[in-house]
C-alpha cells in the first residue's frame, strides 16, 4: 500500500533468502506480519532519505498514514501524516476524534496535538471545544475543562440556526458526560434531556456509560449514590435513561440493578436473573461495552461461590468476542479482569506475564487505566513491592477525590489498609475504619469481601463491635468464606524460584548473550534440551523471551 508496487510478496521471499535482517513475526487476519531488525531498519531509512526526492518520500509517508487510519490507529496516522507536514489531515483527524467520546476515542494518546492547537482555532470549532473540555476533565485540570465548557457556551450563545443547535447538543453532552461533575444532579439533566430530544431541539452524540470497564456502577462515572435508591430510580427514569443514551442504553437498567445487589451482597439469584435479562438486551442491539459488564457480574457470582475458573472461561469466551467484534478498545481491561481471577487460584506466571504489559503509571498517569491500574496494584503486592503499591494507591486516592469517585476512594483504601499492614505501618486500622465507614454508607459488602484471605488477616487483628452492626456481620462473614475458598489470594511471593543446574546455567549464559546454538557447544546440551529448559524457565519467571527472563532473573538475584 506505501509503495503501490505489486511484487512485495516476491520481495519479501527474497529478502528472507539472502538474509538474516527480516524475521516473519506470525499471523494476523490471514495476513504475514514480517519485521525488519533494527540495524537494517536504520539503514534502508537512511537509504530512503538519500535515494528518493523530497515529495516522494511525503507520497510514502501520506501512504502510511492512510494505512493507519483504515486501521483505526489514530496516533500512528497523525504520527506519519506530521512527519512531512500534513496538517490538513492532521486537523482533520484531531477533529474527528473529539466527536467521539472518551472510550472509543484517543484523547490520551492525541493530548500532545489538542495542547498545541492555538486557542483560536479552538474557538472556531464545536467539536474542538468540546474536546478540550473533554480532555482536560479526564487530565483532572478541572479548571480549564469548566473553561472551554464556558467558551462553547458563549458561542452558542452567539450563533442561530444549526450551529447553535450543535452548539447546544454538545453542552448538553458535557453535562452529562464531563467525569469530574460527578452524577448527583444527572436526575434532573436526564429528564430534561428526554424532553429536548423528543422535540428534536437537540441531536446528542453517542455516550459510553462503562468506559470500556466491567461496571456501570463505576465506568463513566460514579453512580454509588443512585444505588442508594436503585429499584426506585430504576422505575422512575430507568426508561429515560435508555433513550437519552441510545444503543449504550439497551439492557443498563437491569445491569445496574444487577451491579447494586451484587456489591451489597443480595441474593445471588437475583442478582444473576438482572445480569443474564441485561445482557441478552444489550447483545440483541446494544453495545458490546454493556455485554462485558453483564460478563462482569456473572464472573464476580462465579469467584464468590468458589468457582474462580468458570469466571476466567466465561471471560475467555468474551474476549474471542470482543476479538471478533474489533473491540480493541475492551481488550486490556478483559485481560486485566482475567488477570484478577487468576490471582484467586494461584496463577502466579500468568499474573507476573500480565505485569509486563500493565499501564506504566510512573511516565504517565492516565485515567482511563483506572481498572488496569487497580488490577497492578494487587500484582505489587503479591511481587512484595509495597512501596510500589502504596505509591500507586496515592495517586488513585487523589484522582477518585478530584473526579468524585466514591467507589474507586473505598476501593483505593481497602487495598491501603492491606499495604500499610504489610509494610508494618500502624496507619492500617485508621484507613480501614474509614473504608468500612465508606462502605457502611451504600451497604457495599463485596468490595471489601473480595479481598478475602489478606483482609480476613486484618480482621483478626482489628477490635470492632460487629454484633451491633449487621453490615459488619455480614462483611466478617462474606470476607471469612472467600479466605477459606482462596487462601493463597494476593499471598506475597517471598519465596525463590528453583532451579535446576543446567536451567540455571543456561540462564547465566544467555545473560552474556549466547545463543542457543553457543550455548550447546558451550555446555554440551543438545538444542532440543537447551529449548525445554528456556521454556520451563520462562514459565517460571513469568516472562515471555529471554531478554525478560534475564530482566527478571537478576532482579530477584538469581543470576
Amino acid at each position: 500500500m506505501i509503495t503501490g508496487r505489486n511484487d512485495v510478496r516476491y520481495i519479501l521471499d527474497k529478502a528472507k533468502e539472502i538474509g538474516n535482517f527480516i524475521i516473519e513475526k506470525g499471523e494476523l487476519d490471514k495476513e504475514t506480519i514480517y519485521e525488519i531488525r533494527l540495524a537494517a531498519r536504520r539503514s534502508l531509512l537512511r537509504k530512503m532519505e538519500r535515494t528518493y526526492s523530497l515529495e516522494m518520500k511525503k507520497q510514502f509517508y501520506y501512504n502510511a498514514g492512510l494505512y493507519y487510519e483504515l486501521e483505526g490507529d489514530m496516533p500512528n496516522a497523525i504520527r506519519m501524516y506530521e512527519k512531512y507536514g500534513n496538517n490538513e489531515r492532521i486537523s482533520s483527524l484531531i477533529i474527528a476524534n473529539a466527536r467521539k467520546n472518551p472510550s472509543v476515542g484517543n484523547y490520551y494518546e492525541l493530548k500532545k496535538y489538542y495542547l498545541r492547537l492555538p486557542e483560536s482555532t479552538i474557538r472556531q470549532s464545536v467539536e474542538l471545544m468540546t474536546g478540550m473540555s473533554m480532555l482536560q476533565s479526564m487530565l483532572m485540570n478541572v479548571e480549564e475543562s469548566e473553561r472551554w465548557y464556558e467558551e462553547l457556551r458563549a458561542y452558542a450563545l452567539n450563533q442561530t440556526g444549526s450551529l447553535k443547535k450543535a452548539a447546544e447538543s454538545r453542552l448538553t453532552y458535557l453535562d452529562i458526560a464531563l467525569p469530574h461533575r460527578g452524577s448527583t444532579s444527572l436526575i434532573e439533566i436526564f429528564k430534561g434531556v428526554g424532553m429536548l430530544l423528543e422535540n428534536k431541539d437537540i441531536v446528542l452524540p453517542e455516550f459510553s456509560v462503562t468506559s470500556n470497564l466491567p461496571s456501570m456502577m463505576n465506568g463513566g462515572k460514579d453512580f454509588c449514590e443512585w444505588s442508594k435508591k436503585d429499584k426506585e430510580l430504576a422505575k422512575s427514569i430507568g426508561s429515560i435513561v435508555e433513550i437519552v443514551l441510545g444503543k449504550y442504553g439497551k439492557g443498563l437498567v437491569n445491569l445496574a440493578l444487577a451491579e447494586s445487589y451484587l456489591e451489597k451482597g443480595e441474593d445471588d439469584y437475583e442478582t444473576s436473573s438482572y445480569a443474564n435479562k441485561g445482557k441478552m438486551q444489550a447483545e440483541a442491539g446494544g453495545k458490546i461495552e454493556q455485554c462485558f459488564v453483564g460478563n462482569g457480574i456473572l464472573t464476580w457470582l462465579y469467584v464468590l461461590n468458589n468457582n474462580a475458573a468458570d469466571g476466567a472461561e466465561l471471560l475467555d469466551d468474551f474476549y474471542k468476542k470482543a476479538e471478533s467484534a474489533e473491540a480493541t478498545k475492551l481488550l486490556p481491561n478483559i485481560r486485566a479482569f482475567k488477570c484478577r481471577i487468576q490471582m484467586y487460584y494461584g496463577e502466579i506466571a500468568e499474573v507476573m506475564k500480565w505485569m509486563q504489559e500493565a499501564p506504566k503509571e510512573e511516565i504517565d498517569f492516565n485515567t482511563m487505566e483506572r481498572f488496569r491500574y487497580l488490577t497492578k496494584v494487587r500484582g505489587y503486592l503479591i511481587l512484595g513491592k509495597l512501596e510500589k503499591a502504596n505509591g500507586l494507591l496515592q495517586r488513585l486516592l487523589v484522582y477518585s477525590e478530584i473526579m468524585q469517585r466514591t467507589y474507586i476512594n473505598i476501593e483505593a483504601k481497602v487495598l491501603l489498609a492491606i499495604t500499610q499492614y504489610r509494610m508494618k505501618n500502624k496507619d492500617w486500622k485508621e484507613t480501614l475504619t474509614q473504608c468500612l465507614e465508606q462502605a457502611k454508607q451504600y451497604h457495599f459488602v463485596r468490595i471489601i469481601s473480595r479481598e478475602g484471605a489478606p483482609m480476613w488477616k486484618l480482621f483478626e487483628s482489628y477490635k470492632c463491635q460487629t454484633k451491633a452492626c449487621p453490615f459488619l456481620q455480614q462483611v466478617m462473614k462474606e470476607t471469612e468464606k472467600m479466605a477459606r475458598s482462596y487462601p493463597s489470594y494476593l499471598k506475597e511471593q517471598t519465596e525463590r524460584i528453583n532451579f535446576n543446574k543446567n536451567a540455571l546455567e543456561i540462564l547465566k549464559l544467555q545473560s552474556e548473550g549466547l545463543s542457543i546454538t553457543q550455548i550447546s557447544n558451550e555446555t554440551g546440551m543438545s538444542v532440543a534440551n537447551i529449548k525445554y529448559h528456556c521454556q520451563q524457565t520462562y514459565r517460571k519467571l513469568g516472562v515471555n523471551g529471554k531478554a525478560a527472563a534475564v530482566i527478571e532473573a537478576r532482579k530477584r538475584n538469581i543470576i
